[in-house]
């Protein structure tokens, strides 16, 4: 408690009454502060250092600036967004009411990607994380995959480095589509509703600089992926329809659509390189079908 009231200290927010930790979600910390004038939410992060959080603050003002649904940074009593508590940064925003939706319907998840291509013309060409965090390309995947093979140093890693290299070798993405930040995470407990409306997007810990449709190719993945071995067309050609109507689709990126798709497959490879064993694993199954379907997928979803 004596920490929290520490922290609360240095901000214009008043006097601290108390405060409870939230459940869901997140790598990060997440703290509800609830003080004289009102509640706020703490963000501590246990894995980023305060340049890479002073870029996600800036990003996040960037939002608020363009009027996006997403948690504002508050400022300290000295102008500075970012703190630091036994050397890892935290941040405060603003407290946001809402709700978390585990099964979500179709209303809800429309209302999730027209915001995300709010976000995409807000952040079209935006190179705030270049060279900074994570971003998804195919030279990232080759590289983190060695690298990641490498740490695990199992014969299983070896195979699936293998097998992810000698596909990204045959993924050729167009220079031409668009890239902007994207958000990259988009479990449900990064969606605040009341009722059937989104109050805000959270959560943009894992955001970077990347191609746009890589959100898209990522929320259909996350959303329209009935079982492991089909993916609900009709669903992904509304939503994909949904998200047209706020930020159009170019040709290049439905072109492009299922070599993203391929891309994210591989690079969800990575992050679960320790999970079954090759040649018979989740992502290669999905990858594979993917490849069977591109061709009838395209006319289906964008026809």
């Amino acid at each position: 408690i004596e920490d929290i009231k520490e922290i609360v200290s240095k901000y214009d927010i008043g006097e601290y009454k108390k405060h409870s930790f939230f459940t869901e979600g997140s790598v990060q910390i997440n703290i509800c502060i609830e003080t004289s004038e009102g509640k706020y939410a703490l963000k501590y992060y246990r894995n980023r250092n305060y340049e890479e959080v002073s870029l996600e603050v800036e990003y996040l003002n960037y939002l608020h600036e363009n009027d996006f649904i997403s948690p504002c940074p508050i400022p300290n009593k000295t102008r500075e967004y970012a703190g630091v508590f036994e050397e890892n940064p935290y941040v405060l925003f603003n407290y946001i009411e809402g709700k978390h939706i585990e099964n979500l319907e179709k209303i809800h998840k429309k209302e999730m990607i027209k915001e995300i291509a709010k976000l995409h013309l807000i952040t079209e060409n935006k190179v705030l994380f270049s060279g900074k965090r994570n971003n998804y390309s195919v030279e990232f995947c080759d590289k983190r995959a060695s690298l990641e093979a490498d740490l695990i140093g199992t014969e299983n890693s070896k195979k699936k480095l293998e097998w992810i290299k000698s596909e990204l070798k045959k993924i050729d993405i167009s220079e031409n589509i668009s890239k902007g930040i994207c958000h990259c995470d988009f479990h449900h407990t990064n969606f605040l509703f009341k009722k059937d409306k989104l109050e805000a997007i959270l959560d943009f810990d894992d955001a970077n600089y990347t191609y746009l449709i890589y959100d898209l190719v990522n929320f259909i993945d996350y959303w329209s992926w009935r079982t492991e071995k089909e993916l609900d067309f009709d669903l992904a050609r509304d939503l994909i329809a949904g998200y047209d109507k706020i930020r159009k689709l170019s040709e290049d990126e439905k072109i492009n659509f299922f070599k993203v798709f391929k891309l994210q497959v591989l690079i969800d490879t990575i992050w679960f390189m320790k999970r079954e064993k090759y040649p018979d694993f989740f992502e290669k199954r999905k990858f594979e079908y993917l490849e069977k379907i591109e061709a009838e997928g395209m006319k289906k979803i964008f026809n």
